[in-house]
């Protein structure tokens, strides 16, 4: 028995016999899709000819890159001496490899908040921790891929990004076993 959020013992969850596991895998709900600005951000970056402002105006479309971006050319990585606010100065700064891997997590992690977000007993610090931990791997692996000759370029990256998505799969198609499994980490 563990102890639950709420200080009371709780049973674990029972196991689930697999026609009962094989339903709850056909209702569960796809995985994210990457969309948002991605289509037209991807034309753009492909395109022979482009602008850091053609890009910068794509990006403005989407709160959520644009505040990424932001964060991210203001981090400690670049080391910049002053504050960037302007996009147009961001995308110059971080490059447009760096873009579009942005670009590729940011509707993700959207989706993924909306899809994991109502889960009970669940904190909002264990998704940000999981997605911390699958940006960090994605960046990692598109580092060690870039190493040697067959390197897939963006498909490194997202092959790192989305290695742990079997925990999203397992949090929507079996919350109870999920929280279970956390609430045994925390006593252990």
């Amino acid at each position: 028995m563990s102890v639950n959020t709420t200080g009371v013992e709780a049973a674990p969850p029972k196991p689930l016999p697999l026609a009962e596991i094989h339903r709850r895998l056909q209702s569960c709900p796809p995985i994210p899709s990457l969309k948002s600005v991605q289509g037209a951000l991807r034309e753009l970056l492909a395109a022979e000819q482009r602008y850091a402002g053609q890009i910068s105006e794509v990006i403005r479309r989407d709160p959520g890159l644009t505040s990424r971006l932001l964060r991210l050319v203001n981090s400690v990585h670049y080391g910049l001496g002053h504050s960037v606010t302007s996009l147009e100065e961001a995308v110059f700064y971080v490059g447009v490899r760096q873009v579009r891997d942005l670009a590729t997590m940011t509707p993700v992690i959207e989706d993924f908040k909306r899809i994991t977000g109502s889960q009970k007993g669940v904190g909002e610090a264990h998704w940000r921790n999981l997605w911390k931990h699958s940006i960090a791997v994605a960046m990692v692996t598109k580092d060690l891929m870039m190493a040697t000759p067959d390197s897939g370029e963006d498909l490194d990256y997202v092959a790192g990004l989305v290695h742990d998505v079997g925990w999203i799969v397992f949090a929507t198609a079996f919350p109870e076993h999920h929280v279970g499994i956390l609430e045994q980490l925390k006593t252990s």
